[in-house]
């Protein structure tokens, strides 16, 4: 889809507790002032300088004593280093075997280069396997004999930072999502923050914190480690040990520990947060400050608590050495979580552009090439264009704050009354590269019930806590984030941040210097505009599969039905339970009143009930598949439901995902023949575990043949042991009753070498099934479009093919051949997502059938810049010995010959299929490009389709067609999200013309303000002439 893209360019993090009185003062993080002359907004000009009318600044003379002080104060400072060594992003490293290689020569890099300044004696050194960098103290004046050794790429101190600190879900829009029945089921977040009360919280279920760790630096000075035991490193179960004493949730003097960390938590995926399905780790970053008492003369300033330097006073803090610690640990445990962000509601300082010369990027970009993405508040200084680090860091995720407020009718510029709008938060920072809003004031979380609003922070008359600040603004953004990525595993951190911008709320910054309720008013400052998250739009849009489509002979009439899947259509109340609606061919055609829907709740004509329930969030319908499984002549229809969540013994089990099959019978489906497969049935491979959506891709082949049909189903999230959304693939064989999986399969990238699972792979997204080898058996082709490989340097999520050979046992995984675009002659690039879909034709009529693979996010590259997105198609020719790259070609819009111009964003090879269009002999194939914008009619993401046509040298650009709703003669018109094409079928519709098939066109976003179903476009083909203009448009809200 089209890219709402800005440069992230700001520096500043603090993770600022404000009270929830508006104003008064926190002992930790930076104290937001009620006084009237601190109630300027601050702004940075140059070189980070803060400048207001109404501060008061110290004479230069006074400054000059200060400096003076401090040098005298010959002080040991804390610094991190990045040094040289031979580094990648992990994600451009294509197994874990070369991840554990770079990860101990990272490791030996970092002794032998700590080894070689030991003559400055470096004290606290620490290390990060997944990164070259170097924390250490030394004294000041090395440190500029340090910044001129060879091995030193660059040096930045390392300072101590802060916290960041009625309900805000339907604000966002997160419980319509959560009614849905969407709330990251399979993903993971990270919280780096104070820790989170595991014990003594009722925010979350029981396991759904599955990894600690606590960073801190040793005690000493103003320095008070709050690890339990004073560990400097620790991770497991004893990071947040509850024993009496020894607790990372205790006060320890007169400050507090882990309320902060709790509240972020649960806002992101407590049981009332936005993701509540999305397991969390607890990375307990924060130490606490204590100053001295009395503070010496040149004591450094920078080592007194930021927000009270009084003499004794405490805070806590956080070292960025040890937000490394936390960043290097999850970067370790992706490894074993499907993680979709980690959470950093902290920093400090004001940068007014991108901050990218901090060392915390090259962990940032370590997980952001994992496909992670690091969210972070701006801070809570009230700066119109700045923002602390690492939230302006440009890669990071950067979240200011929004409040709901009300405004007097005197404000509204309509002569109306009174109203509600979304405003900047007092003290958010905002600046023009801020990337997301979201709210933050008086935010309804979880902090301990053992002392719920601890540090001031009383609680309402509801004994609910809330806090205020931008700390509580950023974990709306992450559990968004694990919400969108269980909706949509494939999509890129880029992906995931374009549909938050473009979906959100413009909220613009013109905050005055007068107070209106908790927001500035009026129209003076920056005015910035950064969208606010609406996350139920977001959802929706970012949906891949609205809609499928497959054609059948459901009813034995020797004429092709169309099924055509609505997995967001509400069932008797249900939103999201999905539905199939089955549209029956005729000699005519196709139309709607031949039709027939199909739900978890439907009853056939005798009466008999489906099995199952329609429940929010299944997705029924997500995939539709056809089949004769019992070989009695009327297909049959599998439906995948990858969100079903599975009863067991006490209630609601995992969201594990199921398919169901349906018997076709001359007067209809028999429901009392309707089976229901998932990992829990009986000798099927694999356990049900939440998030595995089994059912997310199928596709119906011979591969033993024995003549019936066999079911395969593609698992892309399952777990292979402990490597997290590597994927597997589950084949069901056809019996003279049916499937049945007695002599089922299960594939996965551990079973097939030389293959390796490997985290977020997402083996089994796309499936499909062809005889490329021409031996009479079904071979398998299996997509895994976030696979890595190291064919190139920027091969993170490129994506690869794997095809399986069908033979007289079902699938033989000891033939597996893997195809990427390395060696398909194409480059190799990071984020193509080859193998998204997948389609087979015999394109050349030669006997073989060939493969055709889509690759809608390929870039394409002109001497004059990039196209982002726009696509392309690589078709792979069958052989004797299978599909062989010899011959292979590549199609994209640019291609002479090709209709459509490429445009970023147009996704061209989103969805596949193929026929004989034109009745040659050949195969053509047919090429979703759903995000296609129509400029005749000014209509974004409107869709089209284009088809290639086979000839005796395979697929050839001559006579390619487009075709769209905006062609001459074509009913409907193209509009808005439309997402024409999104989903193809071919098959003969009609039982004319010698058979060859007609084109089905799925529209899932028609009318989609009114209707969740979308609409089918059918188009008849006429021998000779191809895909013609006589069409068929049926809104599926009309049957």
């Amino acid at each position: 889809m089209k890219r709402f893209k800005k440069n992230r360019k700001s520096l500043f993090a603090s993770i600022f507790i404000l009270v929830p009185y508006l104003f008064s003062a926190v002992t930790f993080g930076q104290t937001v002032r009620d006084s009237k002359t601190e109630r300027t907004i601050a702004r940075i000009e140059i070189n980070g300088s803060v400048t207001s009318k109404d501060r008061t600044t110290r004479s230069g003379k006074a400054n000059t004593k200060q400096r003076k002080a401090v040098a005298a104060f010959d002080d040991p400072v804390r610094i991190i280093v990045r040094f040289k060594s031979r580094w990648r992003p992990e994600g451009e490293l294509g197994t874990s075997t070369e991840r554990i290689r770079q990860r101990a020569q990272t490791s030996q890099d970092a002794a032998r280069f700590v080894a070689r300044i030991s003559r400055l004696k470096p004290q606290e050194v620490r290390t990060y396997e997944t990164i070259p960098l170097v924390a250490m103290v030394i004294e000041r004046k090395d440190m500029q004999r340090l910044k001129r050794f060879s091995q030193v790429i660059a040096l930045q101190e390392d300072i101590p930072e802060e916290i960041h600190l009625g309900s805000s879900m339907p604000v966002v829009g997160a419980d319509t999502v959560q009614n849905s029945g969407y709330g990251g089921e399979g993903q993971t977040v990270v919280i780096v923050d104070t820790g989170v009360d595991i014990n003594n919280s009722p925010n979350f279920t029981a396991g759904q914190i599955v990894a600690q760790g606590c960073f801190n630096p040793a005690t000493g000075g103003v320095i008070t480690n709050l690890c339990p035991g004073g560990a400097v490193n620790l991770t497991g179960p004893a990071a947040t040990n509850q024993n009496a004493g020894d607790d990372i949730c205790g006060a320890v003097g007169a400050v507090g520990t882990c309320e902060h960390g709790t509240h972020v938590a649960s806002i992101a995926a407590g049981i009332n947060g936005v993701a509540p399905e999305a397991d969390i780790i607890s990375l307990q970053v924060f130490h606490l400050r204590t100053n001295p008492n009395p503070i010496p003369i040149g004591f450094p300033p920078g080592q007194l608590c930021s927000n009270n330097a009084a003499p004794g006073a405490q805070c806590v803090n956080a070292m960025q050495a040890d937000s490394l610690a936390a960043l290097n640990e999850a970067a370790l445990l992706a490894d074993n979580f499907d993680i979709a962000a980690v959470n950093m509601s902290l920093g400090g300082g004001a940068n007014n552009a991108a901050c990218d010369g901090d060392l915390r990027k090259v962990a940032i970009d370590n997980l952001r090439s994992r496909g992670i993405a690091t969210v972070v508040s701006s801070g809570n200084a009230g700066l119109v264009n700045a923002m602390g680090a690492p939230a302006c860091v440009s890669t990071a995720i950067s979240v200011g704050s929004t409040v709901d407020t009300q405004l007097p009718a005197a404000d509204n510029a309509t002569g109306g009354a009174a109203y509600v709008q979304d405003l900047v938060s007092n003290f958010s920072n905002v600046a023009p590269f801020l990337d997301l809003h979201a709210p933050g004031t008086l935010i309804v979380g979880g902090a301990p019930v053992n002392s719920p609003c601890d540090n001031n922070f009383a609680p309402n008359a509801d004994g609910q806590c809330r806090m205020n600040g931008t700390s509580m603004a950023a974990p709306h953004v992450t559990g968004a984030w694990a919400a969108l990525k269980s909706l949509n595993p494939a999509a890129r951190v880029e992906d995931v941040l374009s549909i938050l911008q473009a979906t959100g709320v413009a909220v613009a910054d013109n905050r005055l210097n007068t107070l209106n309720g908790n927001a500035w008013t009026g129209n003076v400052g920056a005015g910035t505009q950064v969208p606010r998250v609406s996350i139920d739009v977001a959802m929706e849009q970012f949906d891949p599969h609205r809609g499928s489509v497959a054609t059948g002979d459901f009813n034995c009439d020797g004429i092709r039905d169309i099924a055509m899947g609505s997995p967001n259509q509400t069932v008797n109340g249900a939103a999201d339970a999905g539905e199939v609606s089955v549209l029956y061919g005729s000699s005519k055609g196709a139309f709607p009143w031949q039709n027939r829907h199909i739900n978890q709740d439907s009853k056939d004509k005798n009466g008999k009930s489906a099995k199952g329930k329609a429940e929010a969030g299944d997705r029924f319908g997500h995939a539709v598949a056809a089949g004769d499984f019992n070989g009695d002549g009327c297909d049959d229809l599998a439906v995948g439901i990858p969100f079903e969540g599975l009863s067991n013994t006490v209630g609601q089990g995992p969201r594990a995902g199921m398919v169901q099959v349906f018997y076709g019978k001359s007067w209809g489906f028999d429901m009392g023949m309707d089976q229901l497969w998932n990992q829990d049935s009986q000798d099927i491979w694999g356990t049900a575990e939440d998030g595995d959506k089994f059912g997310w891709s199928l596709a119906v082949g011979d591969f033993n043949g024995d003549d019936l049909d066999d079911l395969a189903i593609g698992t892309p999230t399952e777990s292979i042991g402990t490597t997290p959304a590597s994927g597997a693939v589950t084949v069901i064989f056809g019996h003279g009753a049916g499937l049945d999986d007695v002599d089922s399969q299960m594939l996965h990238q551990n079973n097939l070498p030389p293959l390796v699972a490997e985290a977020g792979d997402l083996f089994g997204y796309a499936v499909t099934a062809g005889d490329f080898n021409n031996d009479g058996f079904s071979d398998l082709a299996v997509s895994a479009p976030r696979d890595t490989t190291t064919a190139d340097d920027s091969g993170a999520d490129a994506g690869l093919v794997t095809i399986v050979n069908g033979w007289v046992f079902g699938v033989n995984n000891d033939q597996a051949k893997i195809f990427n675009q390395a060696n398909l002659n194409a480059n190799l690039e990071s984020g193509d997502r080859f193998g998204f879909s997948l389609a087979n034709g015999d394109f050349d009529n030669d006997g073989f059938d060939d493969l055709a693979i889509g690759v809608p996010s390929e870039d394409l590259e002109f001497t004059n810049g990039t196209i982002e997105d726009a696509g392309v198609i690589h078709v792979v020719p069958g052989s004797n010995s299978g599909l062989t790259s010899n011959g292979s070609k590549l199609f994209s819009q640019d291609t002479n010959g090709i209709a459509g111009s490429p445009e970023s964003g147009d996704a061209f090879g989103y969805s596949l299929a193929s026929g004989d269009f034109d009745n040659d002999g050949f195969a053509d194939v047919v090429v979703g490009v759903p995000f296609e914008d129509i400029e005749a009619n000014n209509a974004i993401d409107a869709g089209a389709v284009n088809i290639i046509r086979g000839s005796n040298s395979g697929l050839t650009a001559q006579g390619d067609q487009i075709v769209h709703q905006q062609n001459p003669g074509i009913m409907g018109m193209a509009e808005n999200q439309d997402r024409f094409g999104e989903a193809l079928a071919s098959g003969n519709l009609n039982a004319t013309d010698n058979g060859h098939p007609d084109l089905v066109v799925r529209v899932s976003g028609e009318d989609l303000g009114s209707s969740e179903l979308g609409a089918v476009q059918l188009f008849y083909t006429k021998s000779g002439n191809g895909v013609s203009q006589w069409d068929s448009f049926i809104k599926l809200s009309t049957f």
